[in-house]
């Protein structure tokens, strides 16, 4: 499943070219330039390129309700408006399920934001005069991440679990193909997806 993309409108001063050029040149311009954008995208997992786009749609409708253009080309220092929004999704305000989030993903929405800006040529907002993401903000990650709870982490499968289970399938039943089949399953989840958090949720995390 091919994820969204929310296409991106050059900057002022490339519309502004590309408006002197004539129609069929233009579309061409534009068509070539959505196809870079794709391209660009296409670079990370589907999953991974639906949250950036999520996450710049939810920056433009923040920006369009105080009236600005989402590039913020009236402000020199930008940071003040990424606090804002930071602000709000940490809330829960503008997150899209409605309730507050850590602030990793926070970090992760403005991250996203500032990718789109480079992808048409713009400055990264988060970063300082010295090219380093402003200290306003990596204090309030810090700040934020002190506060968040601990994540909740499942304890690992001791290995002498996985050689009972392998023992039993060769004793139990004299040796039970279905028995067999079960632990060598069981064997290679063990070894080679190890994900446990993917099959386990806790509700009762706000976060």
């Amino acid at each position: 499943m091919v994820s969204p993309l929310v296409f991106v409108e050059p900057l002022p001063s490339t519309a502004q070219w590309l408006s002197t050029l004539d129609t069929a040149n233009e579309h061409n311009f534009r068509r070539d330039l959505g196809s870079a954008h794709e391209t660009i995208m296409q670079g990370v997992s589907p999953g991974r390129a639906s949250s950036a786009a999520g996450a710049w749609a939810l920056w433009v409708d923040f920006t369009s309700d105080l009236g600005l253009d989402p590039f913020l080309q009236a402000f020199q220092d930008k940071i003040p408006f990424l606090q804002v929004f930071a602000q709000r999704l940490r809330s829960g305000e503008l997150a899209p399920k409605g309730n507050p989030i850590r602030a990793r993903t926070v970090e992760d929405y403005l991250r996203h934001v500032a990718q789109t800006y480079l992808r048409v040529g713009a400055l990264d907002p988060r970063l300082s005069a010295n090219h380093a993401i402003d200290f306003r903000l990596t204090r309030t990650w810090r700040a934020w991440k002190s506060a968040d709870p601990a994540p909740t982490r499942v304890k690992p499968v001791p290995i002498t679990v996985i050689r009972r289970i392998a023992t039993l399938a060769l004793t139990t039943r004299a040796a039970d193909p279905f028995f067999i089949a079960v632990a060598d399953m069981i064997i290679i989840a063990f070894f080679f997806l190890l994900r446990p958090g993917e099959y386990t949720d806790n509700t009762n995390d706000p976060f």
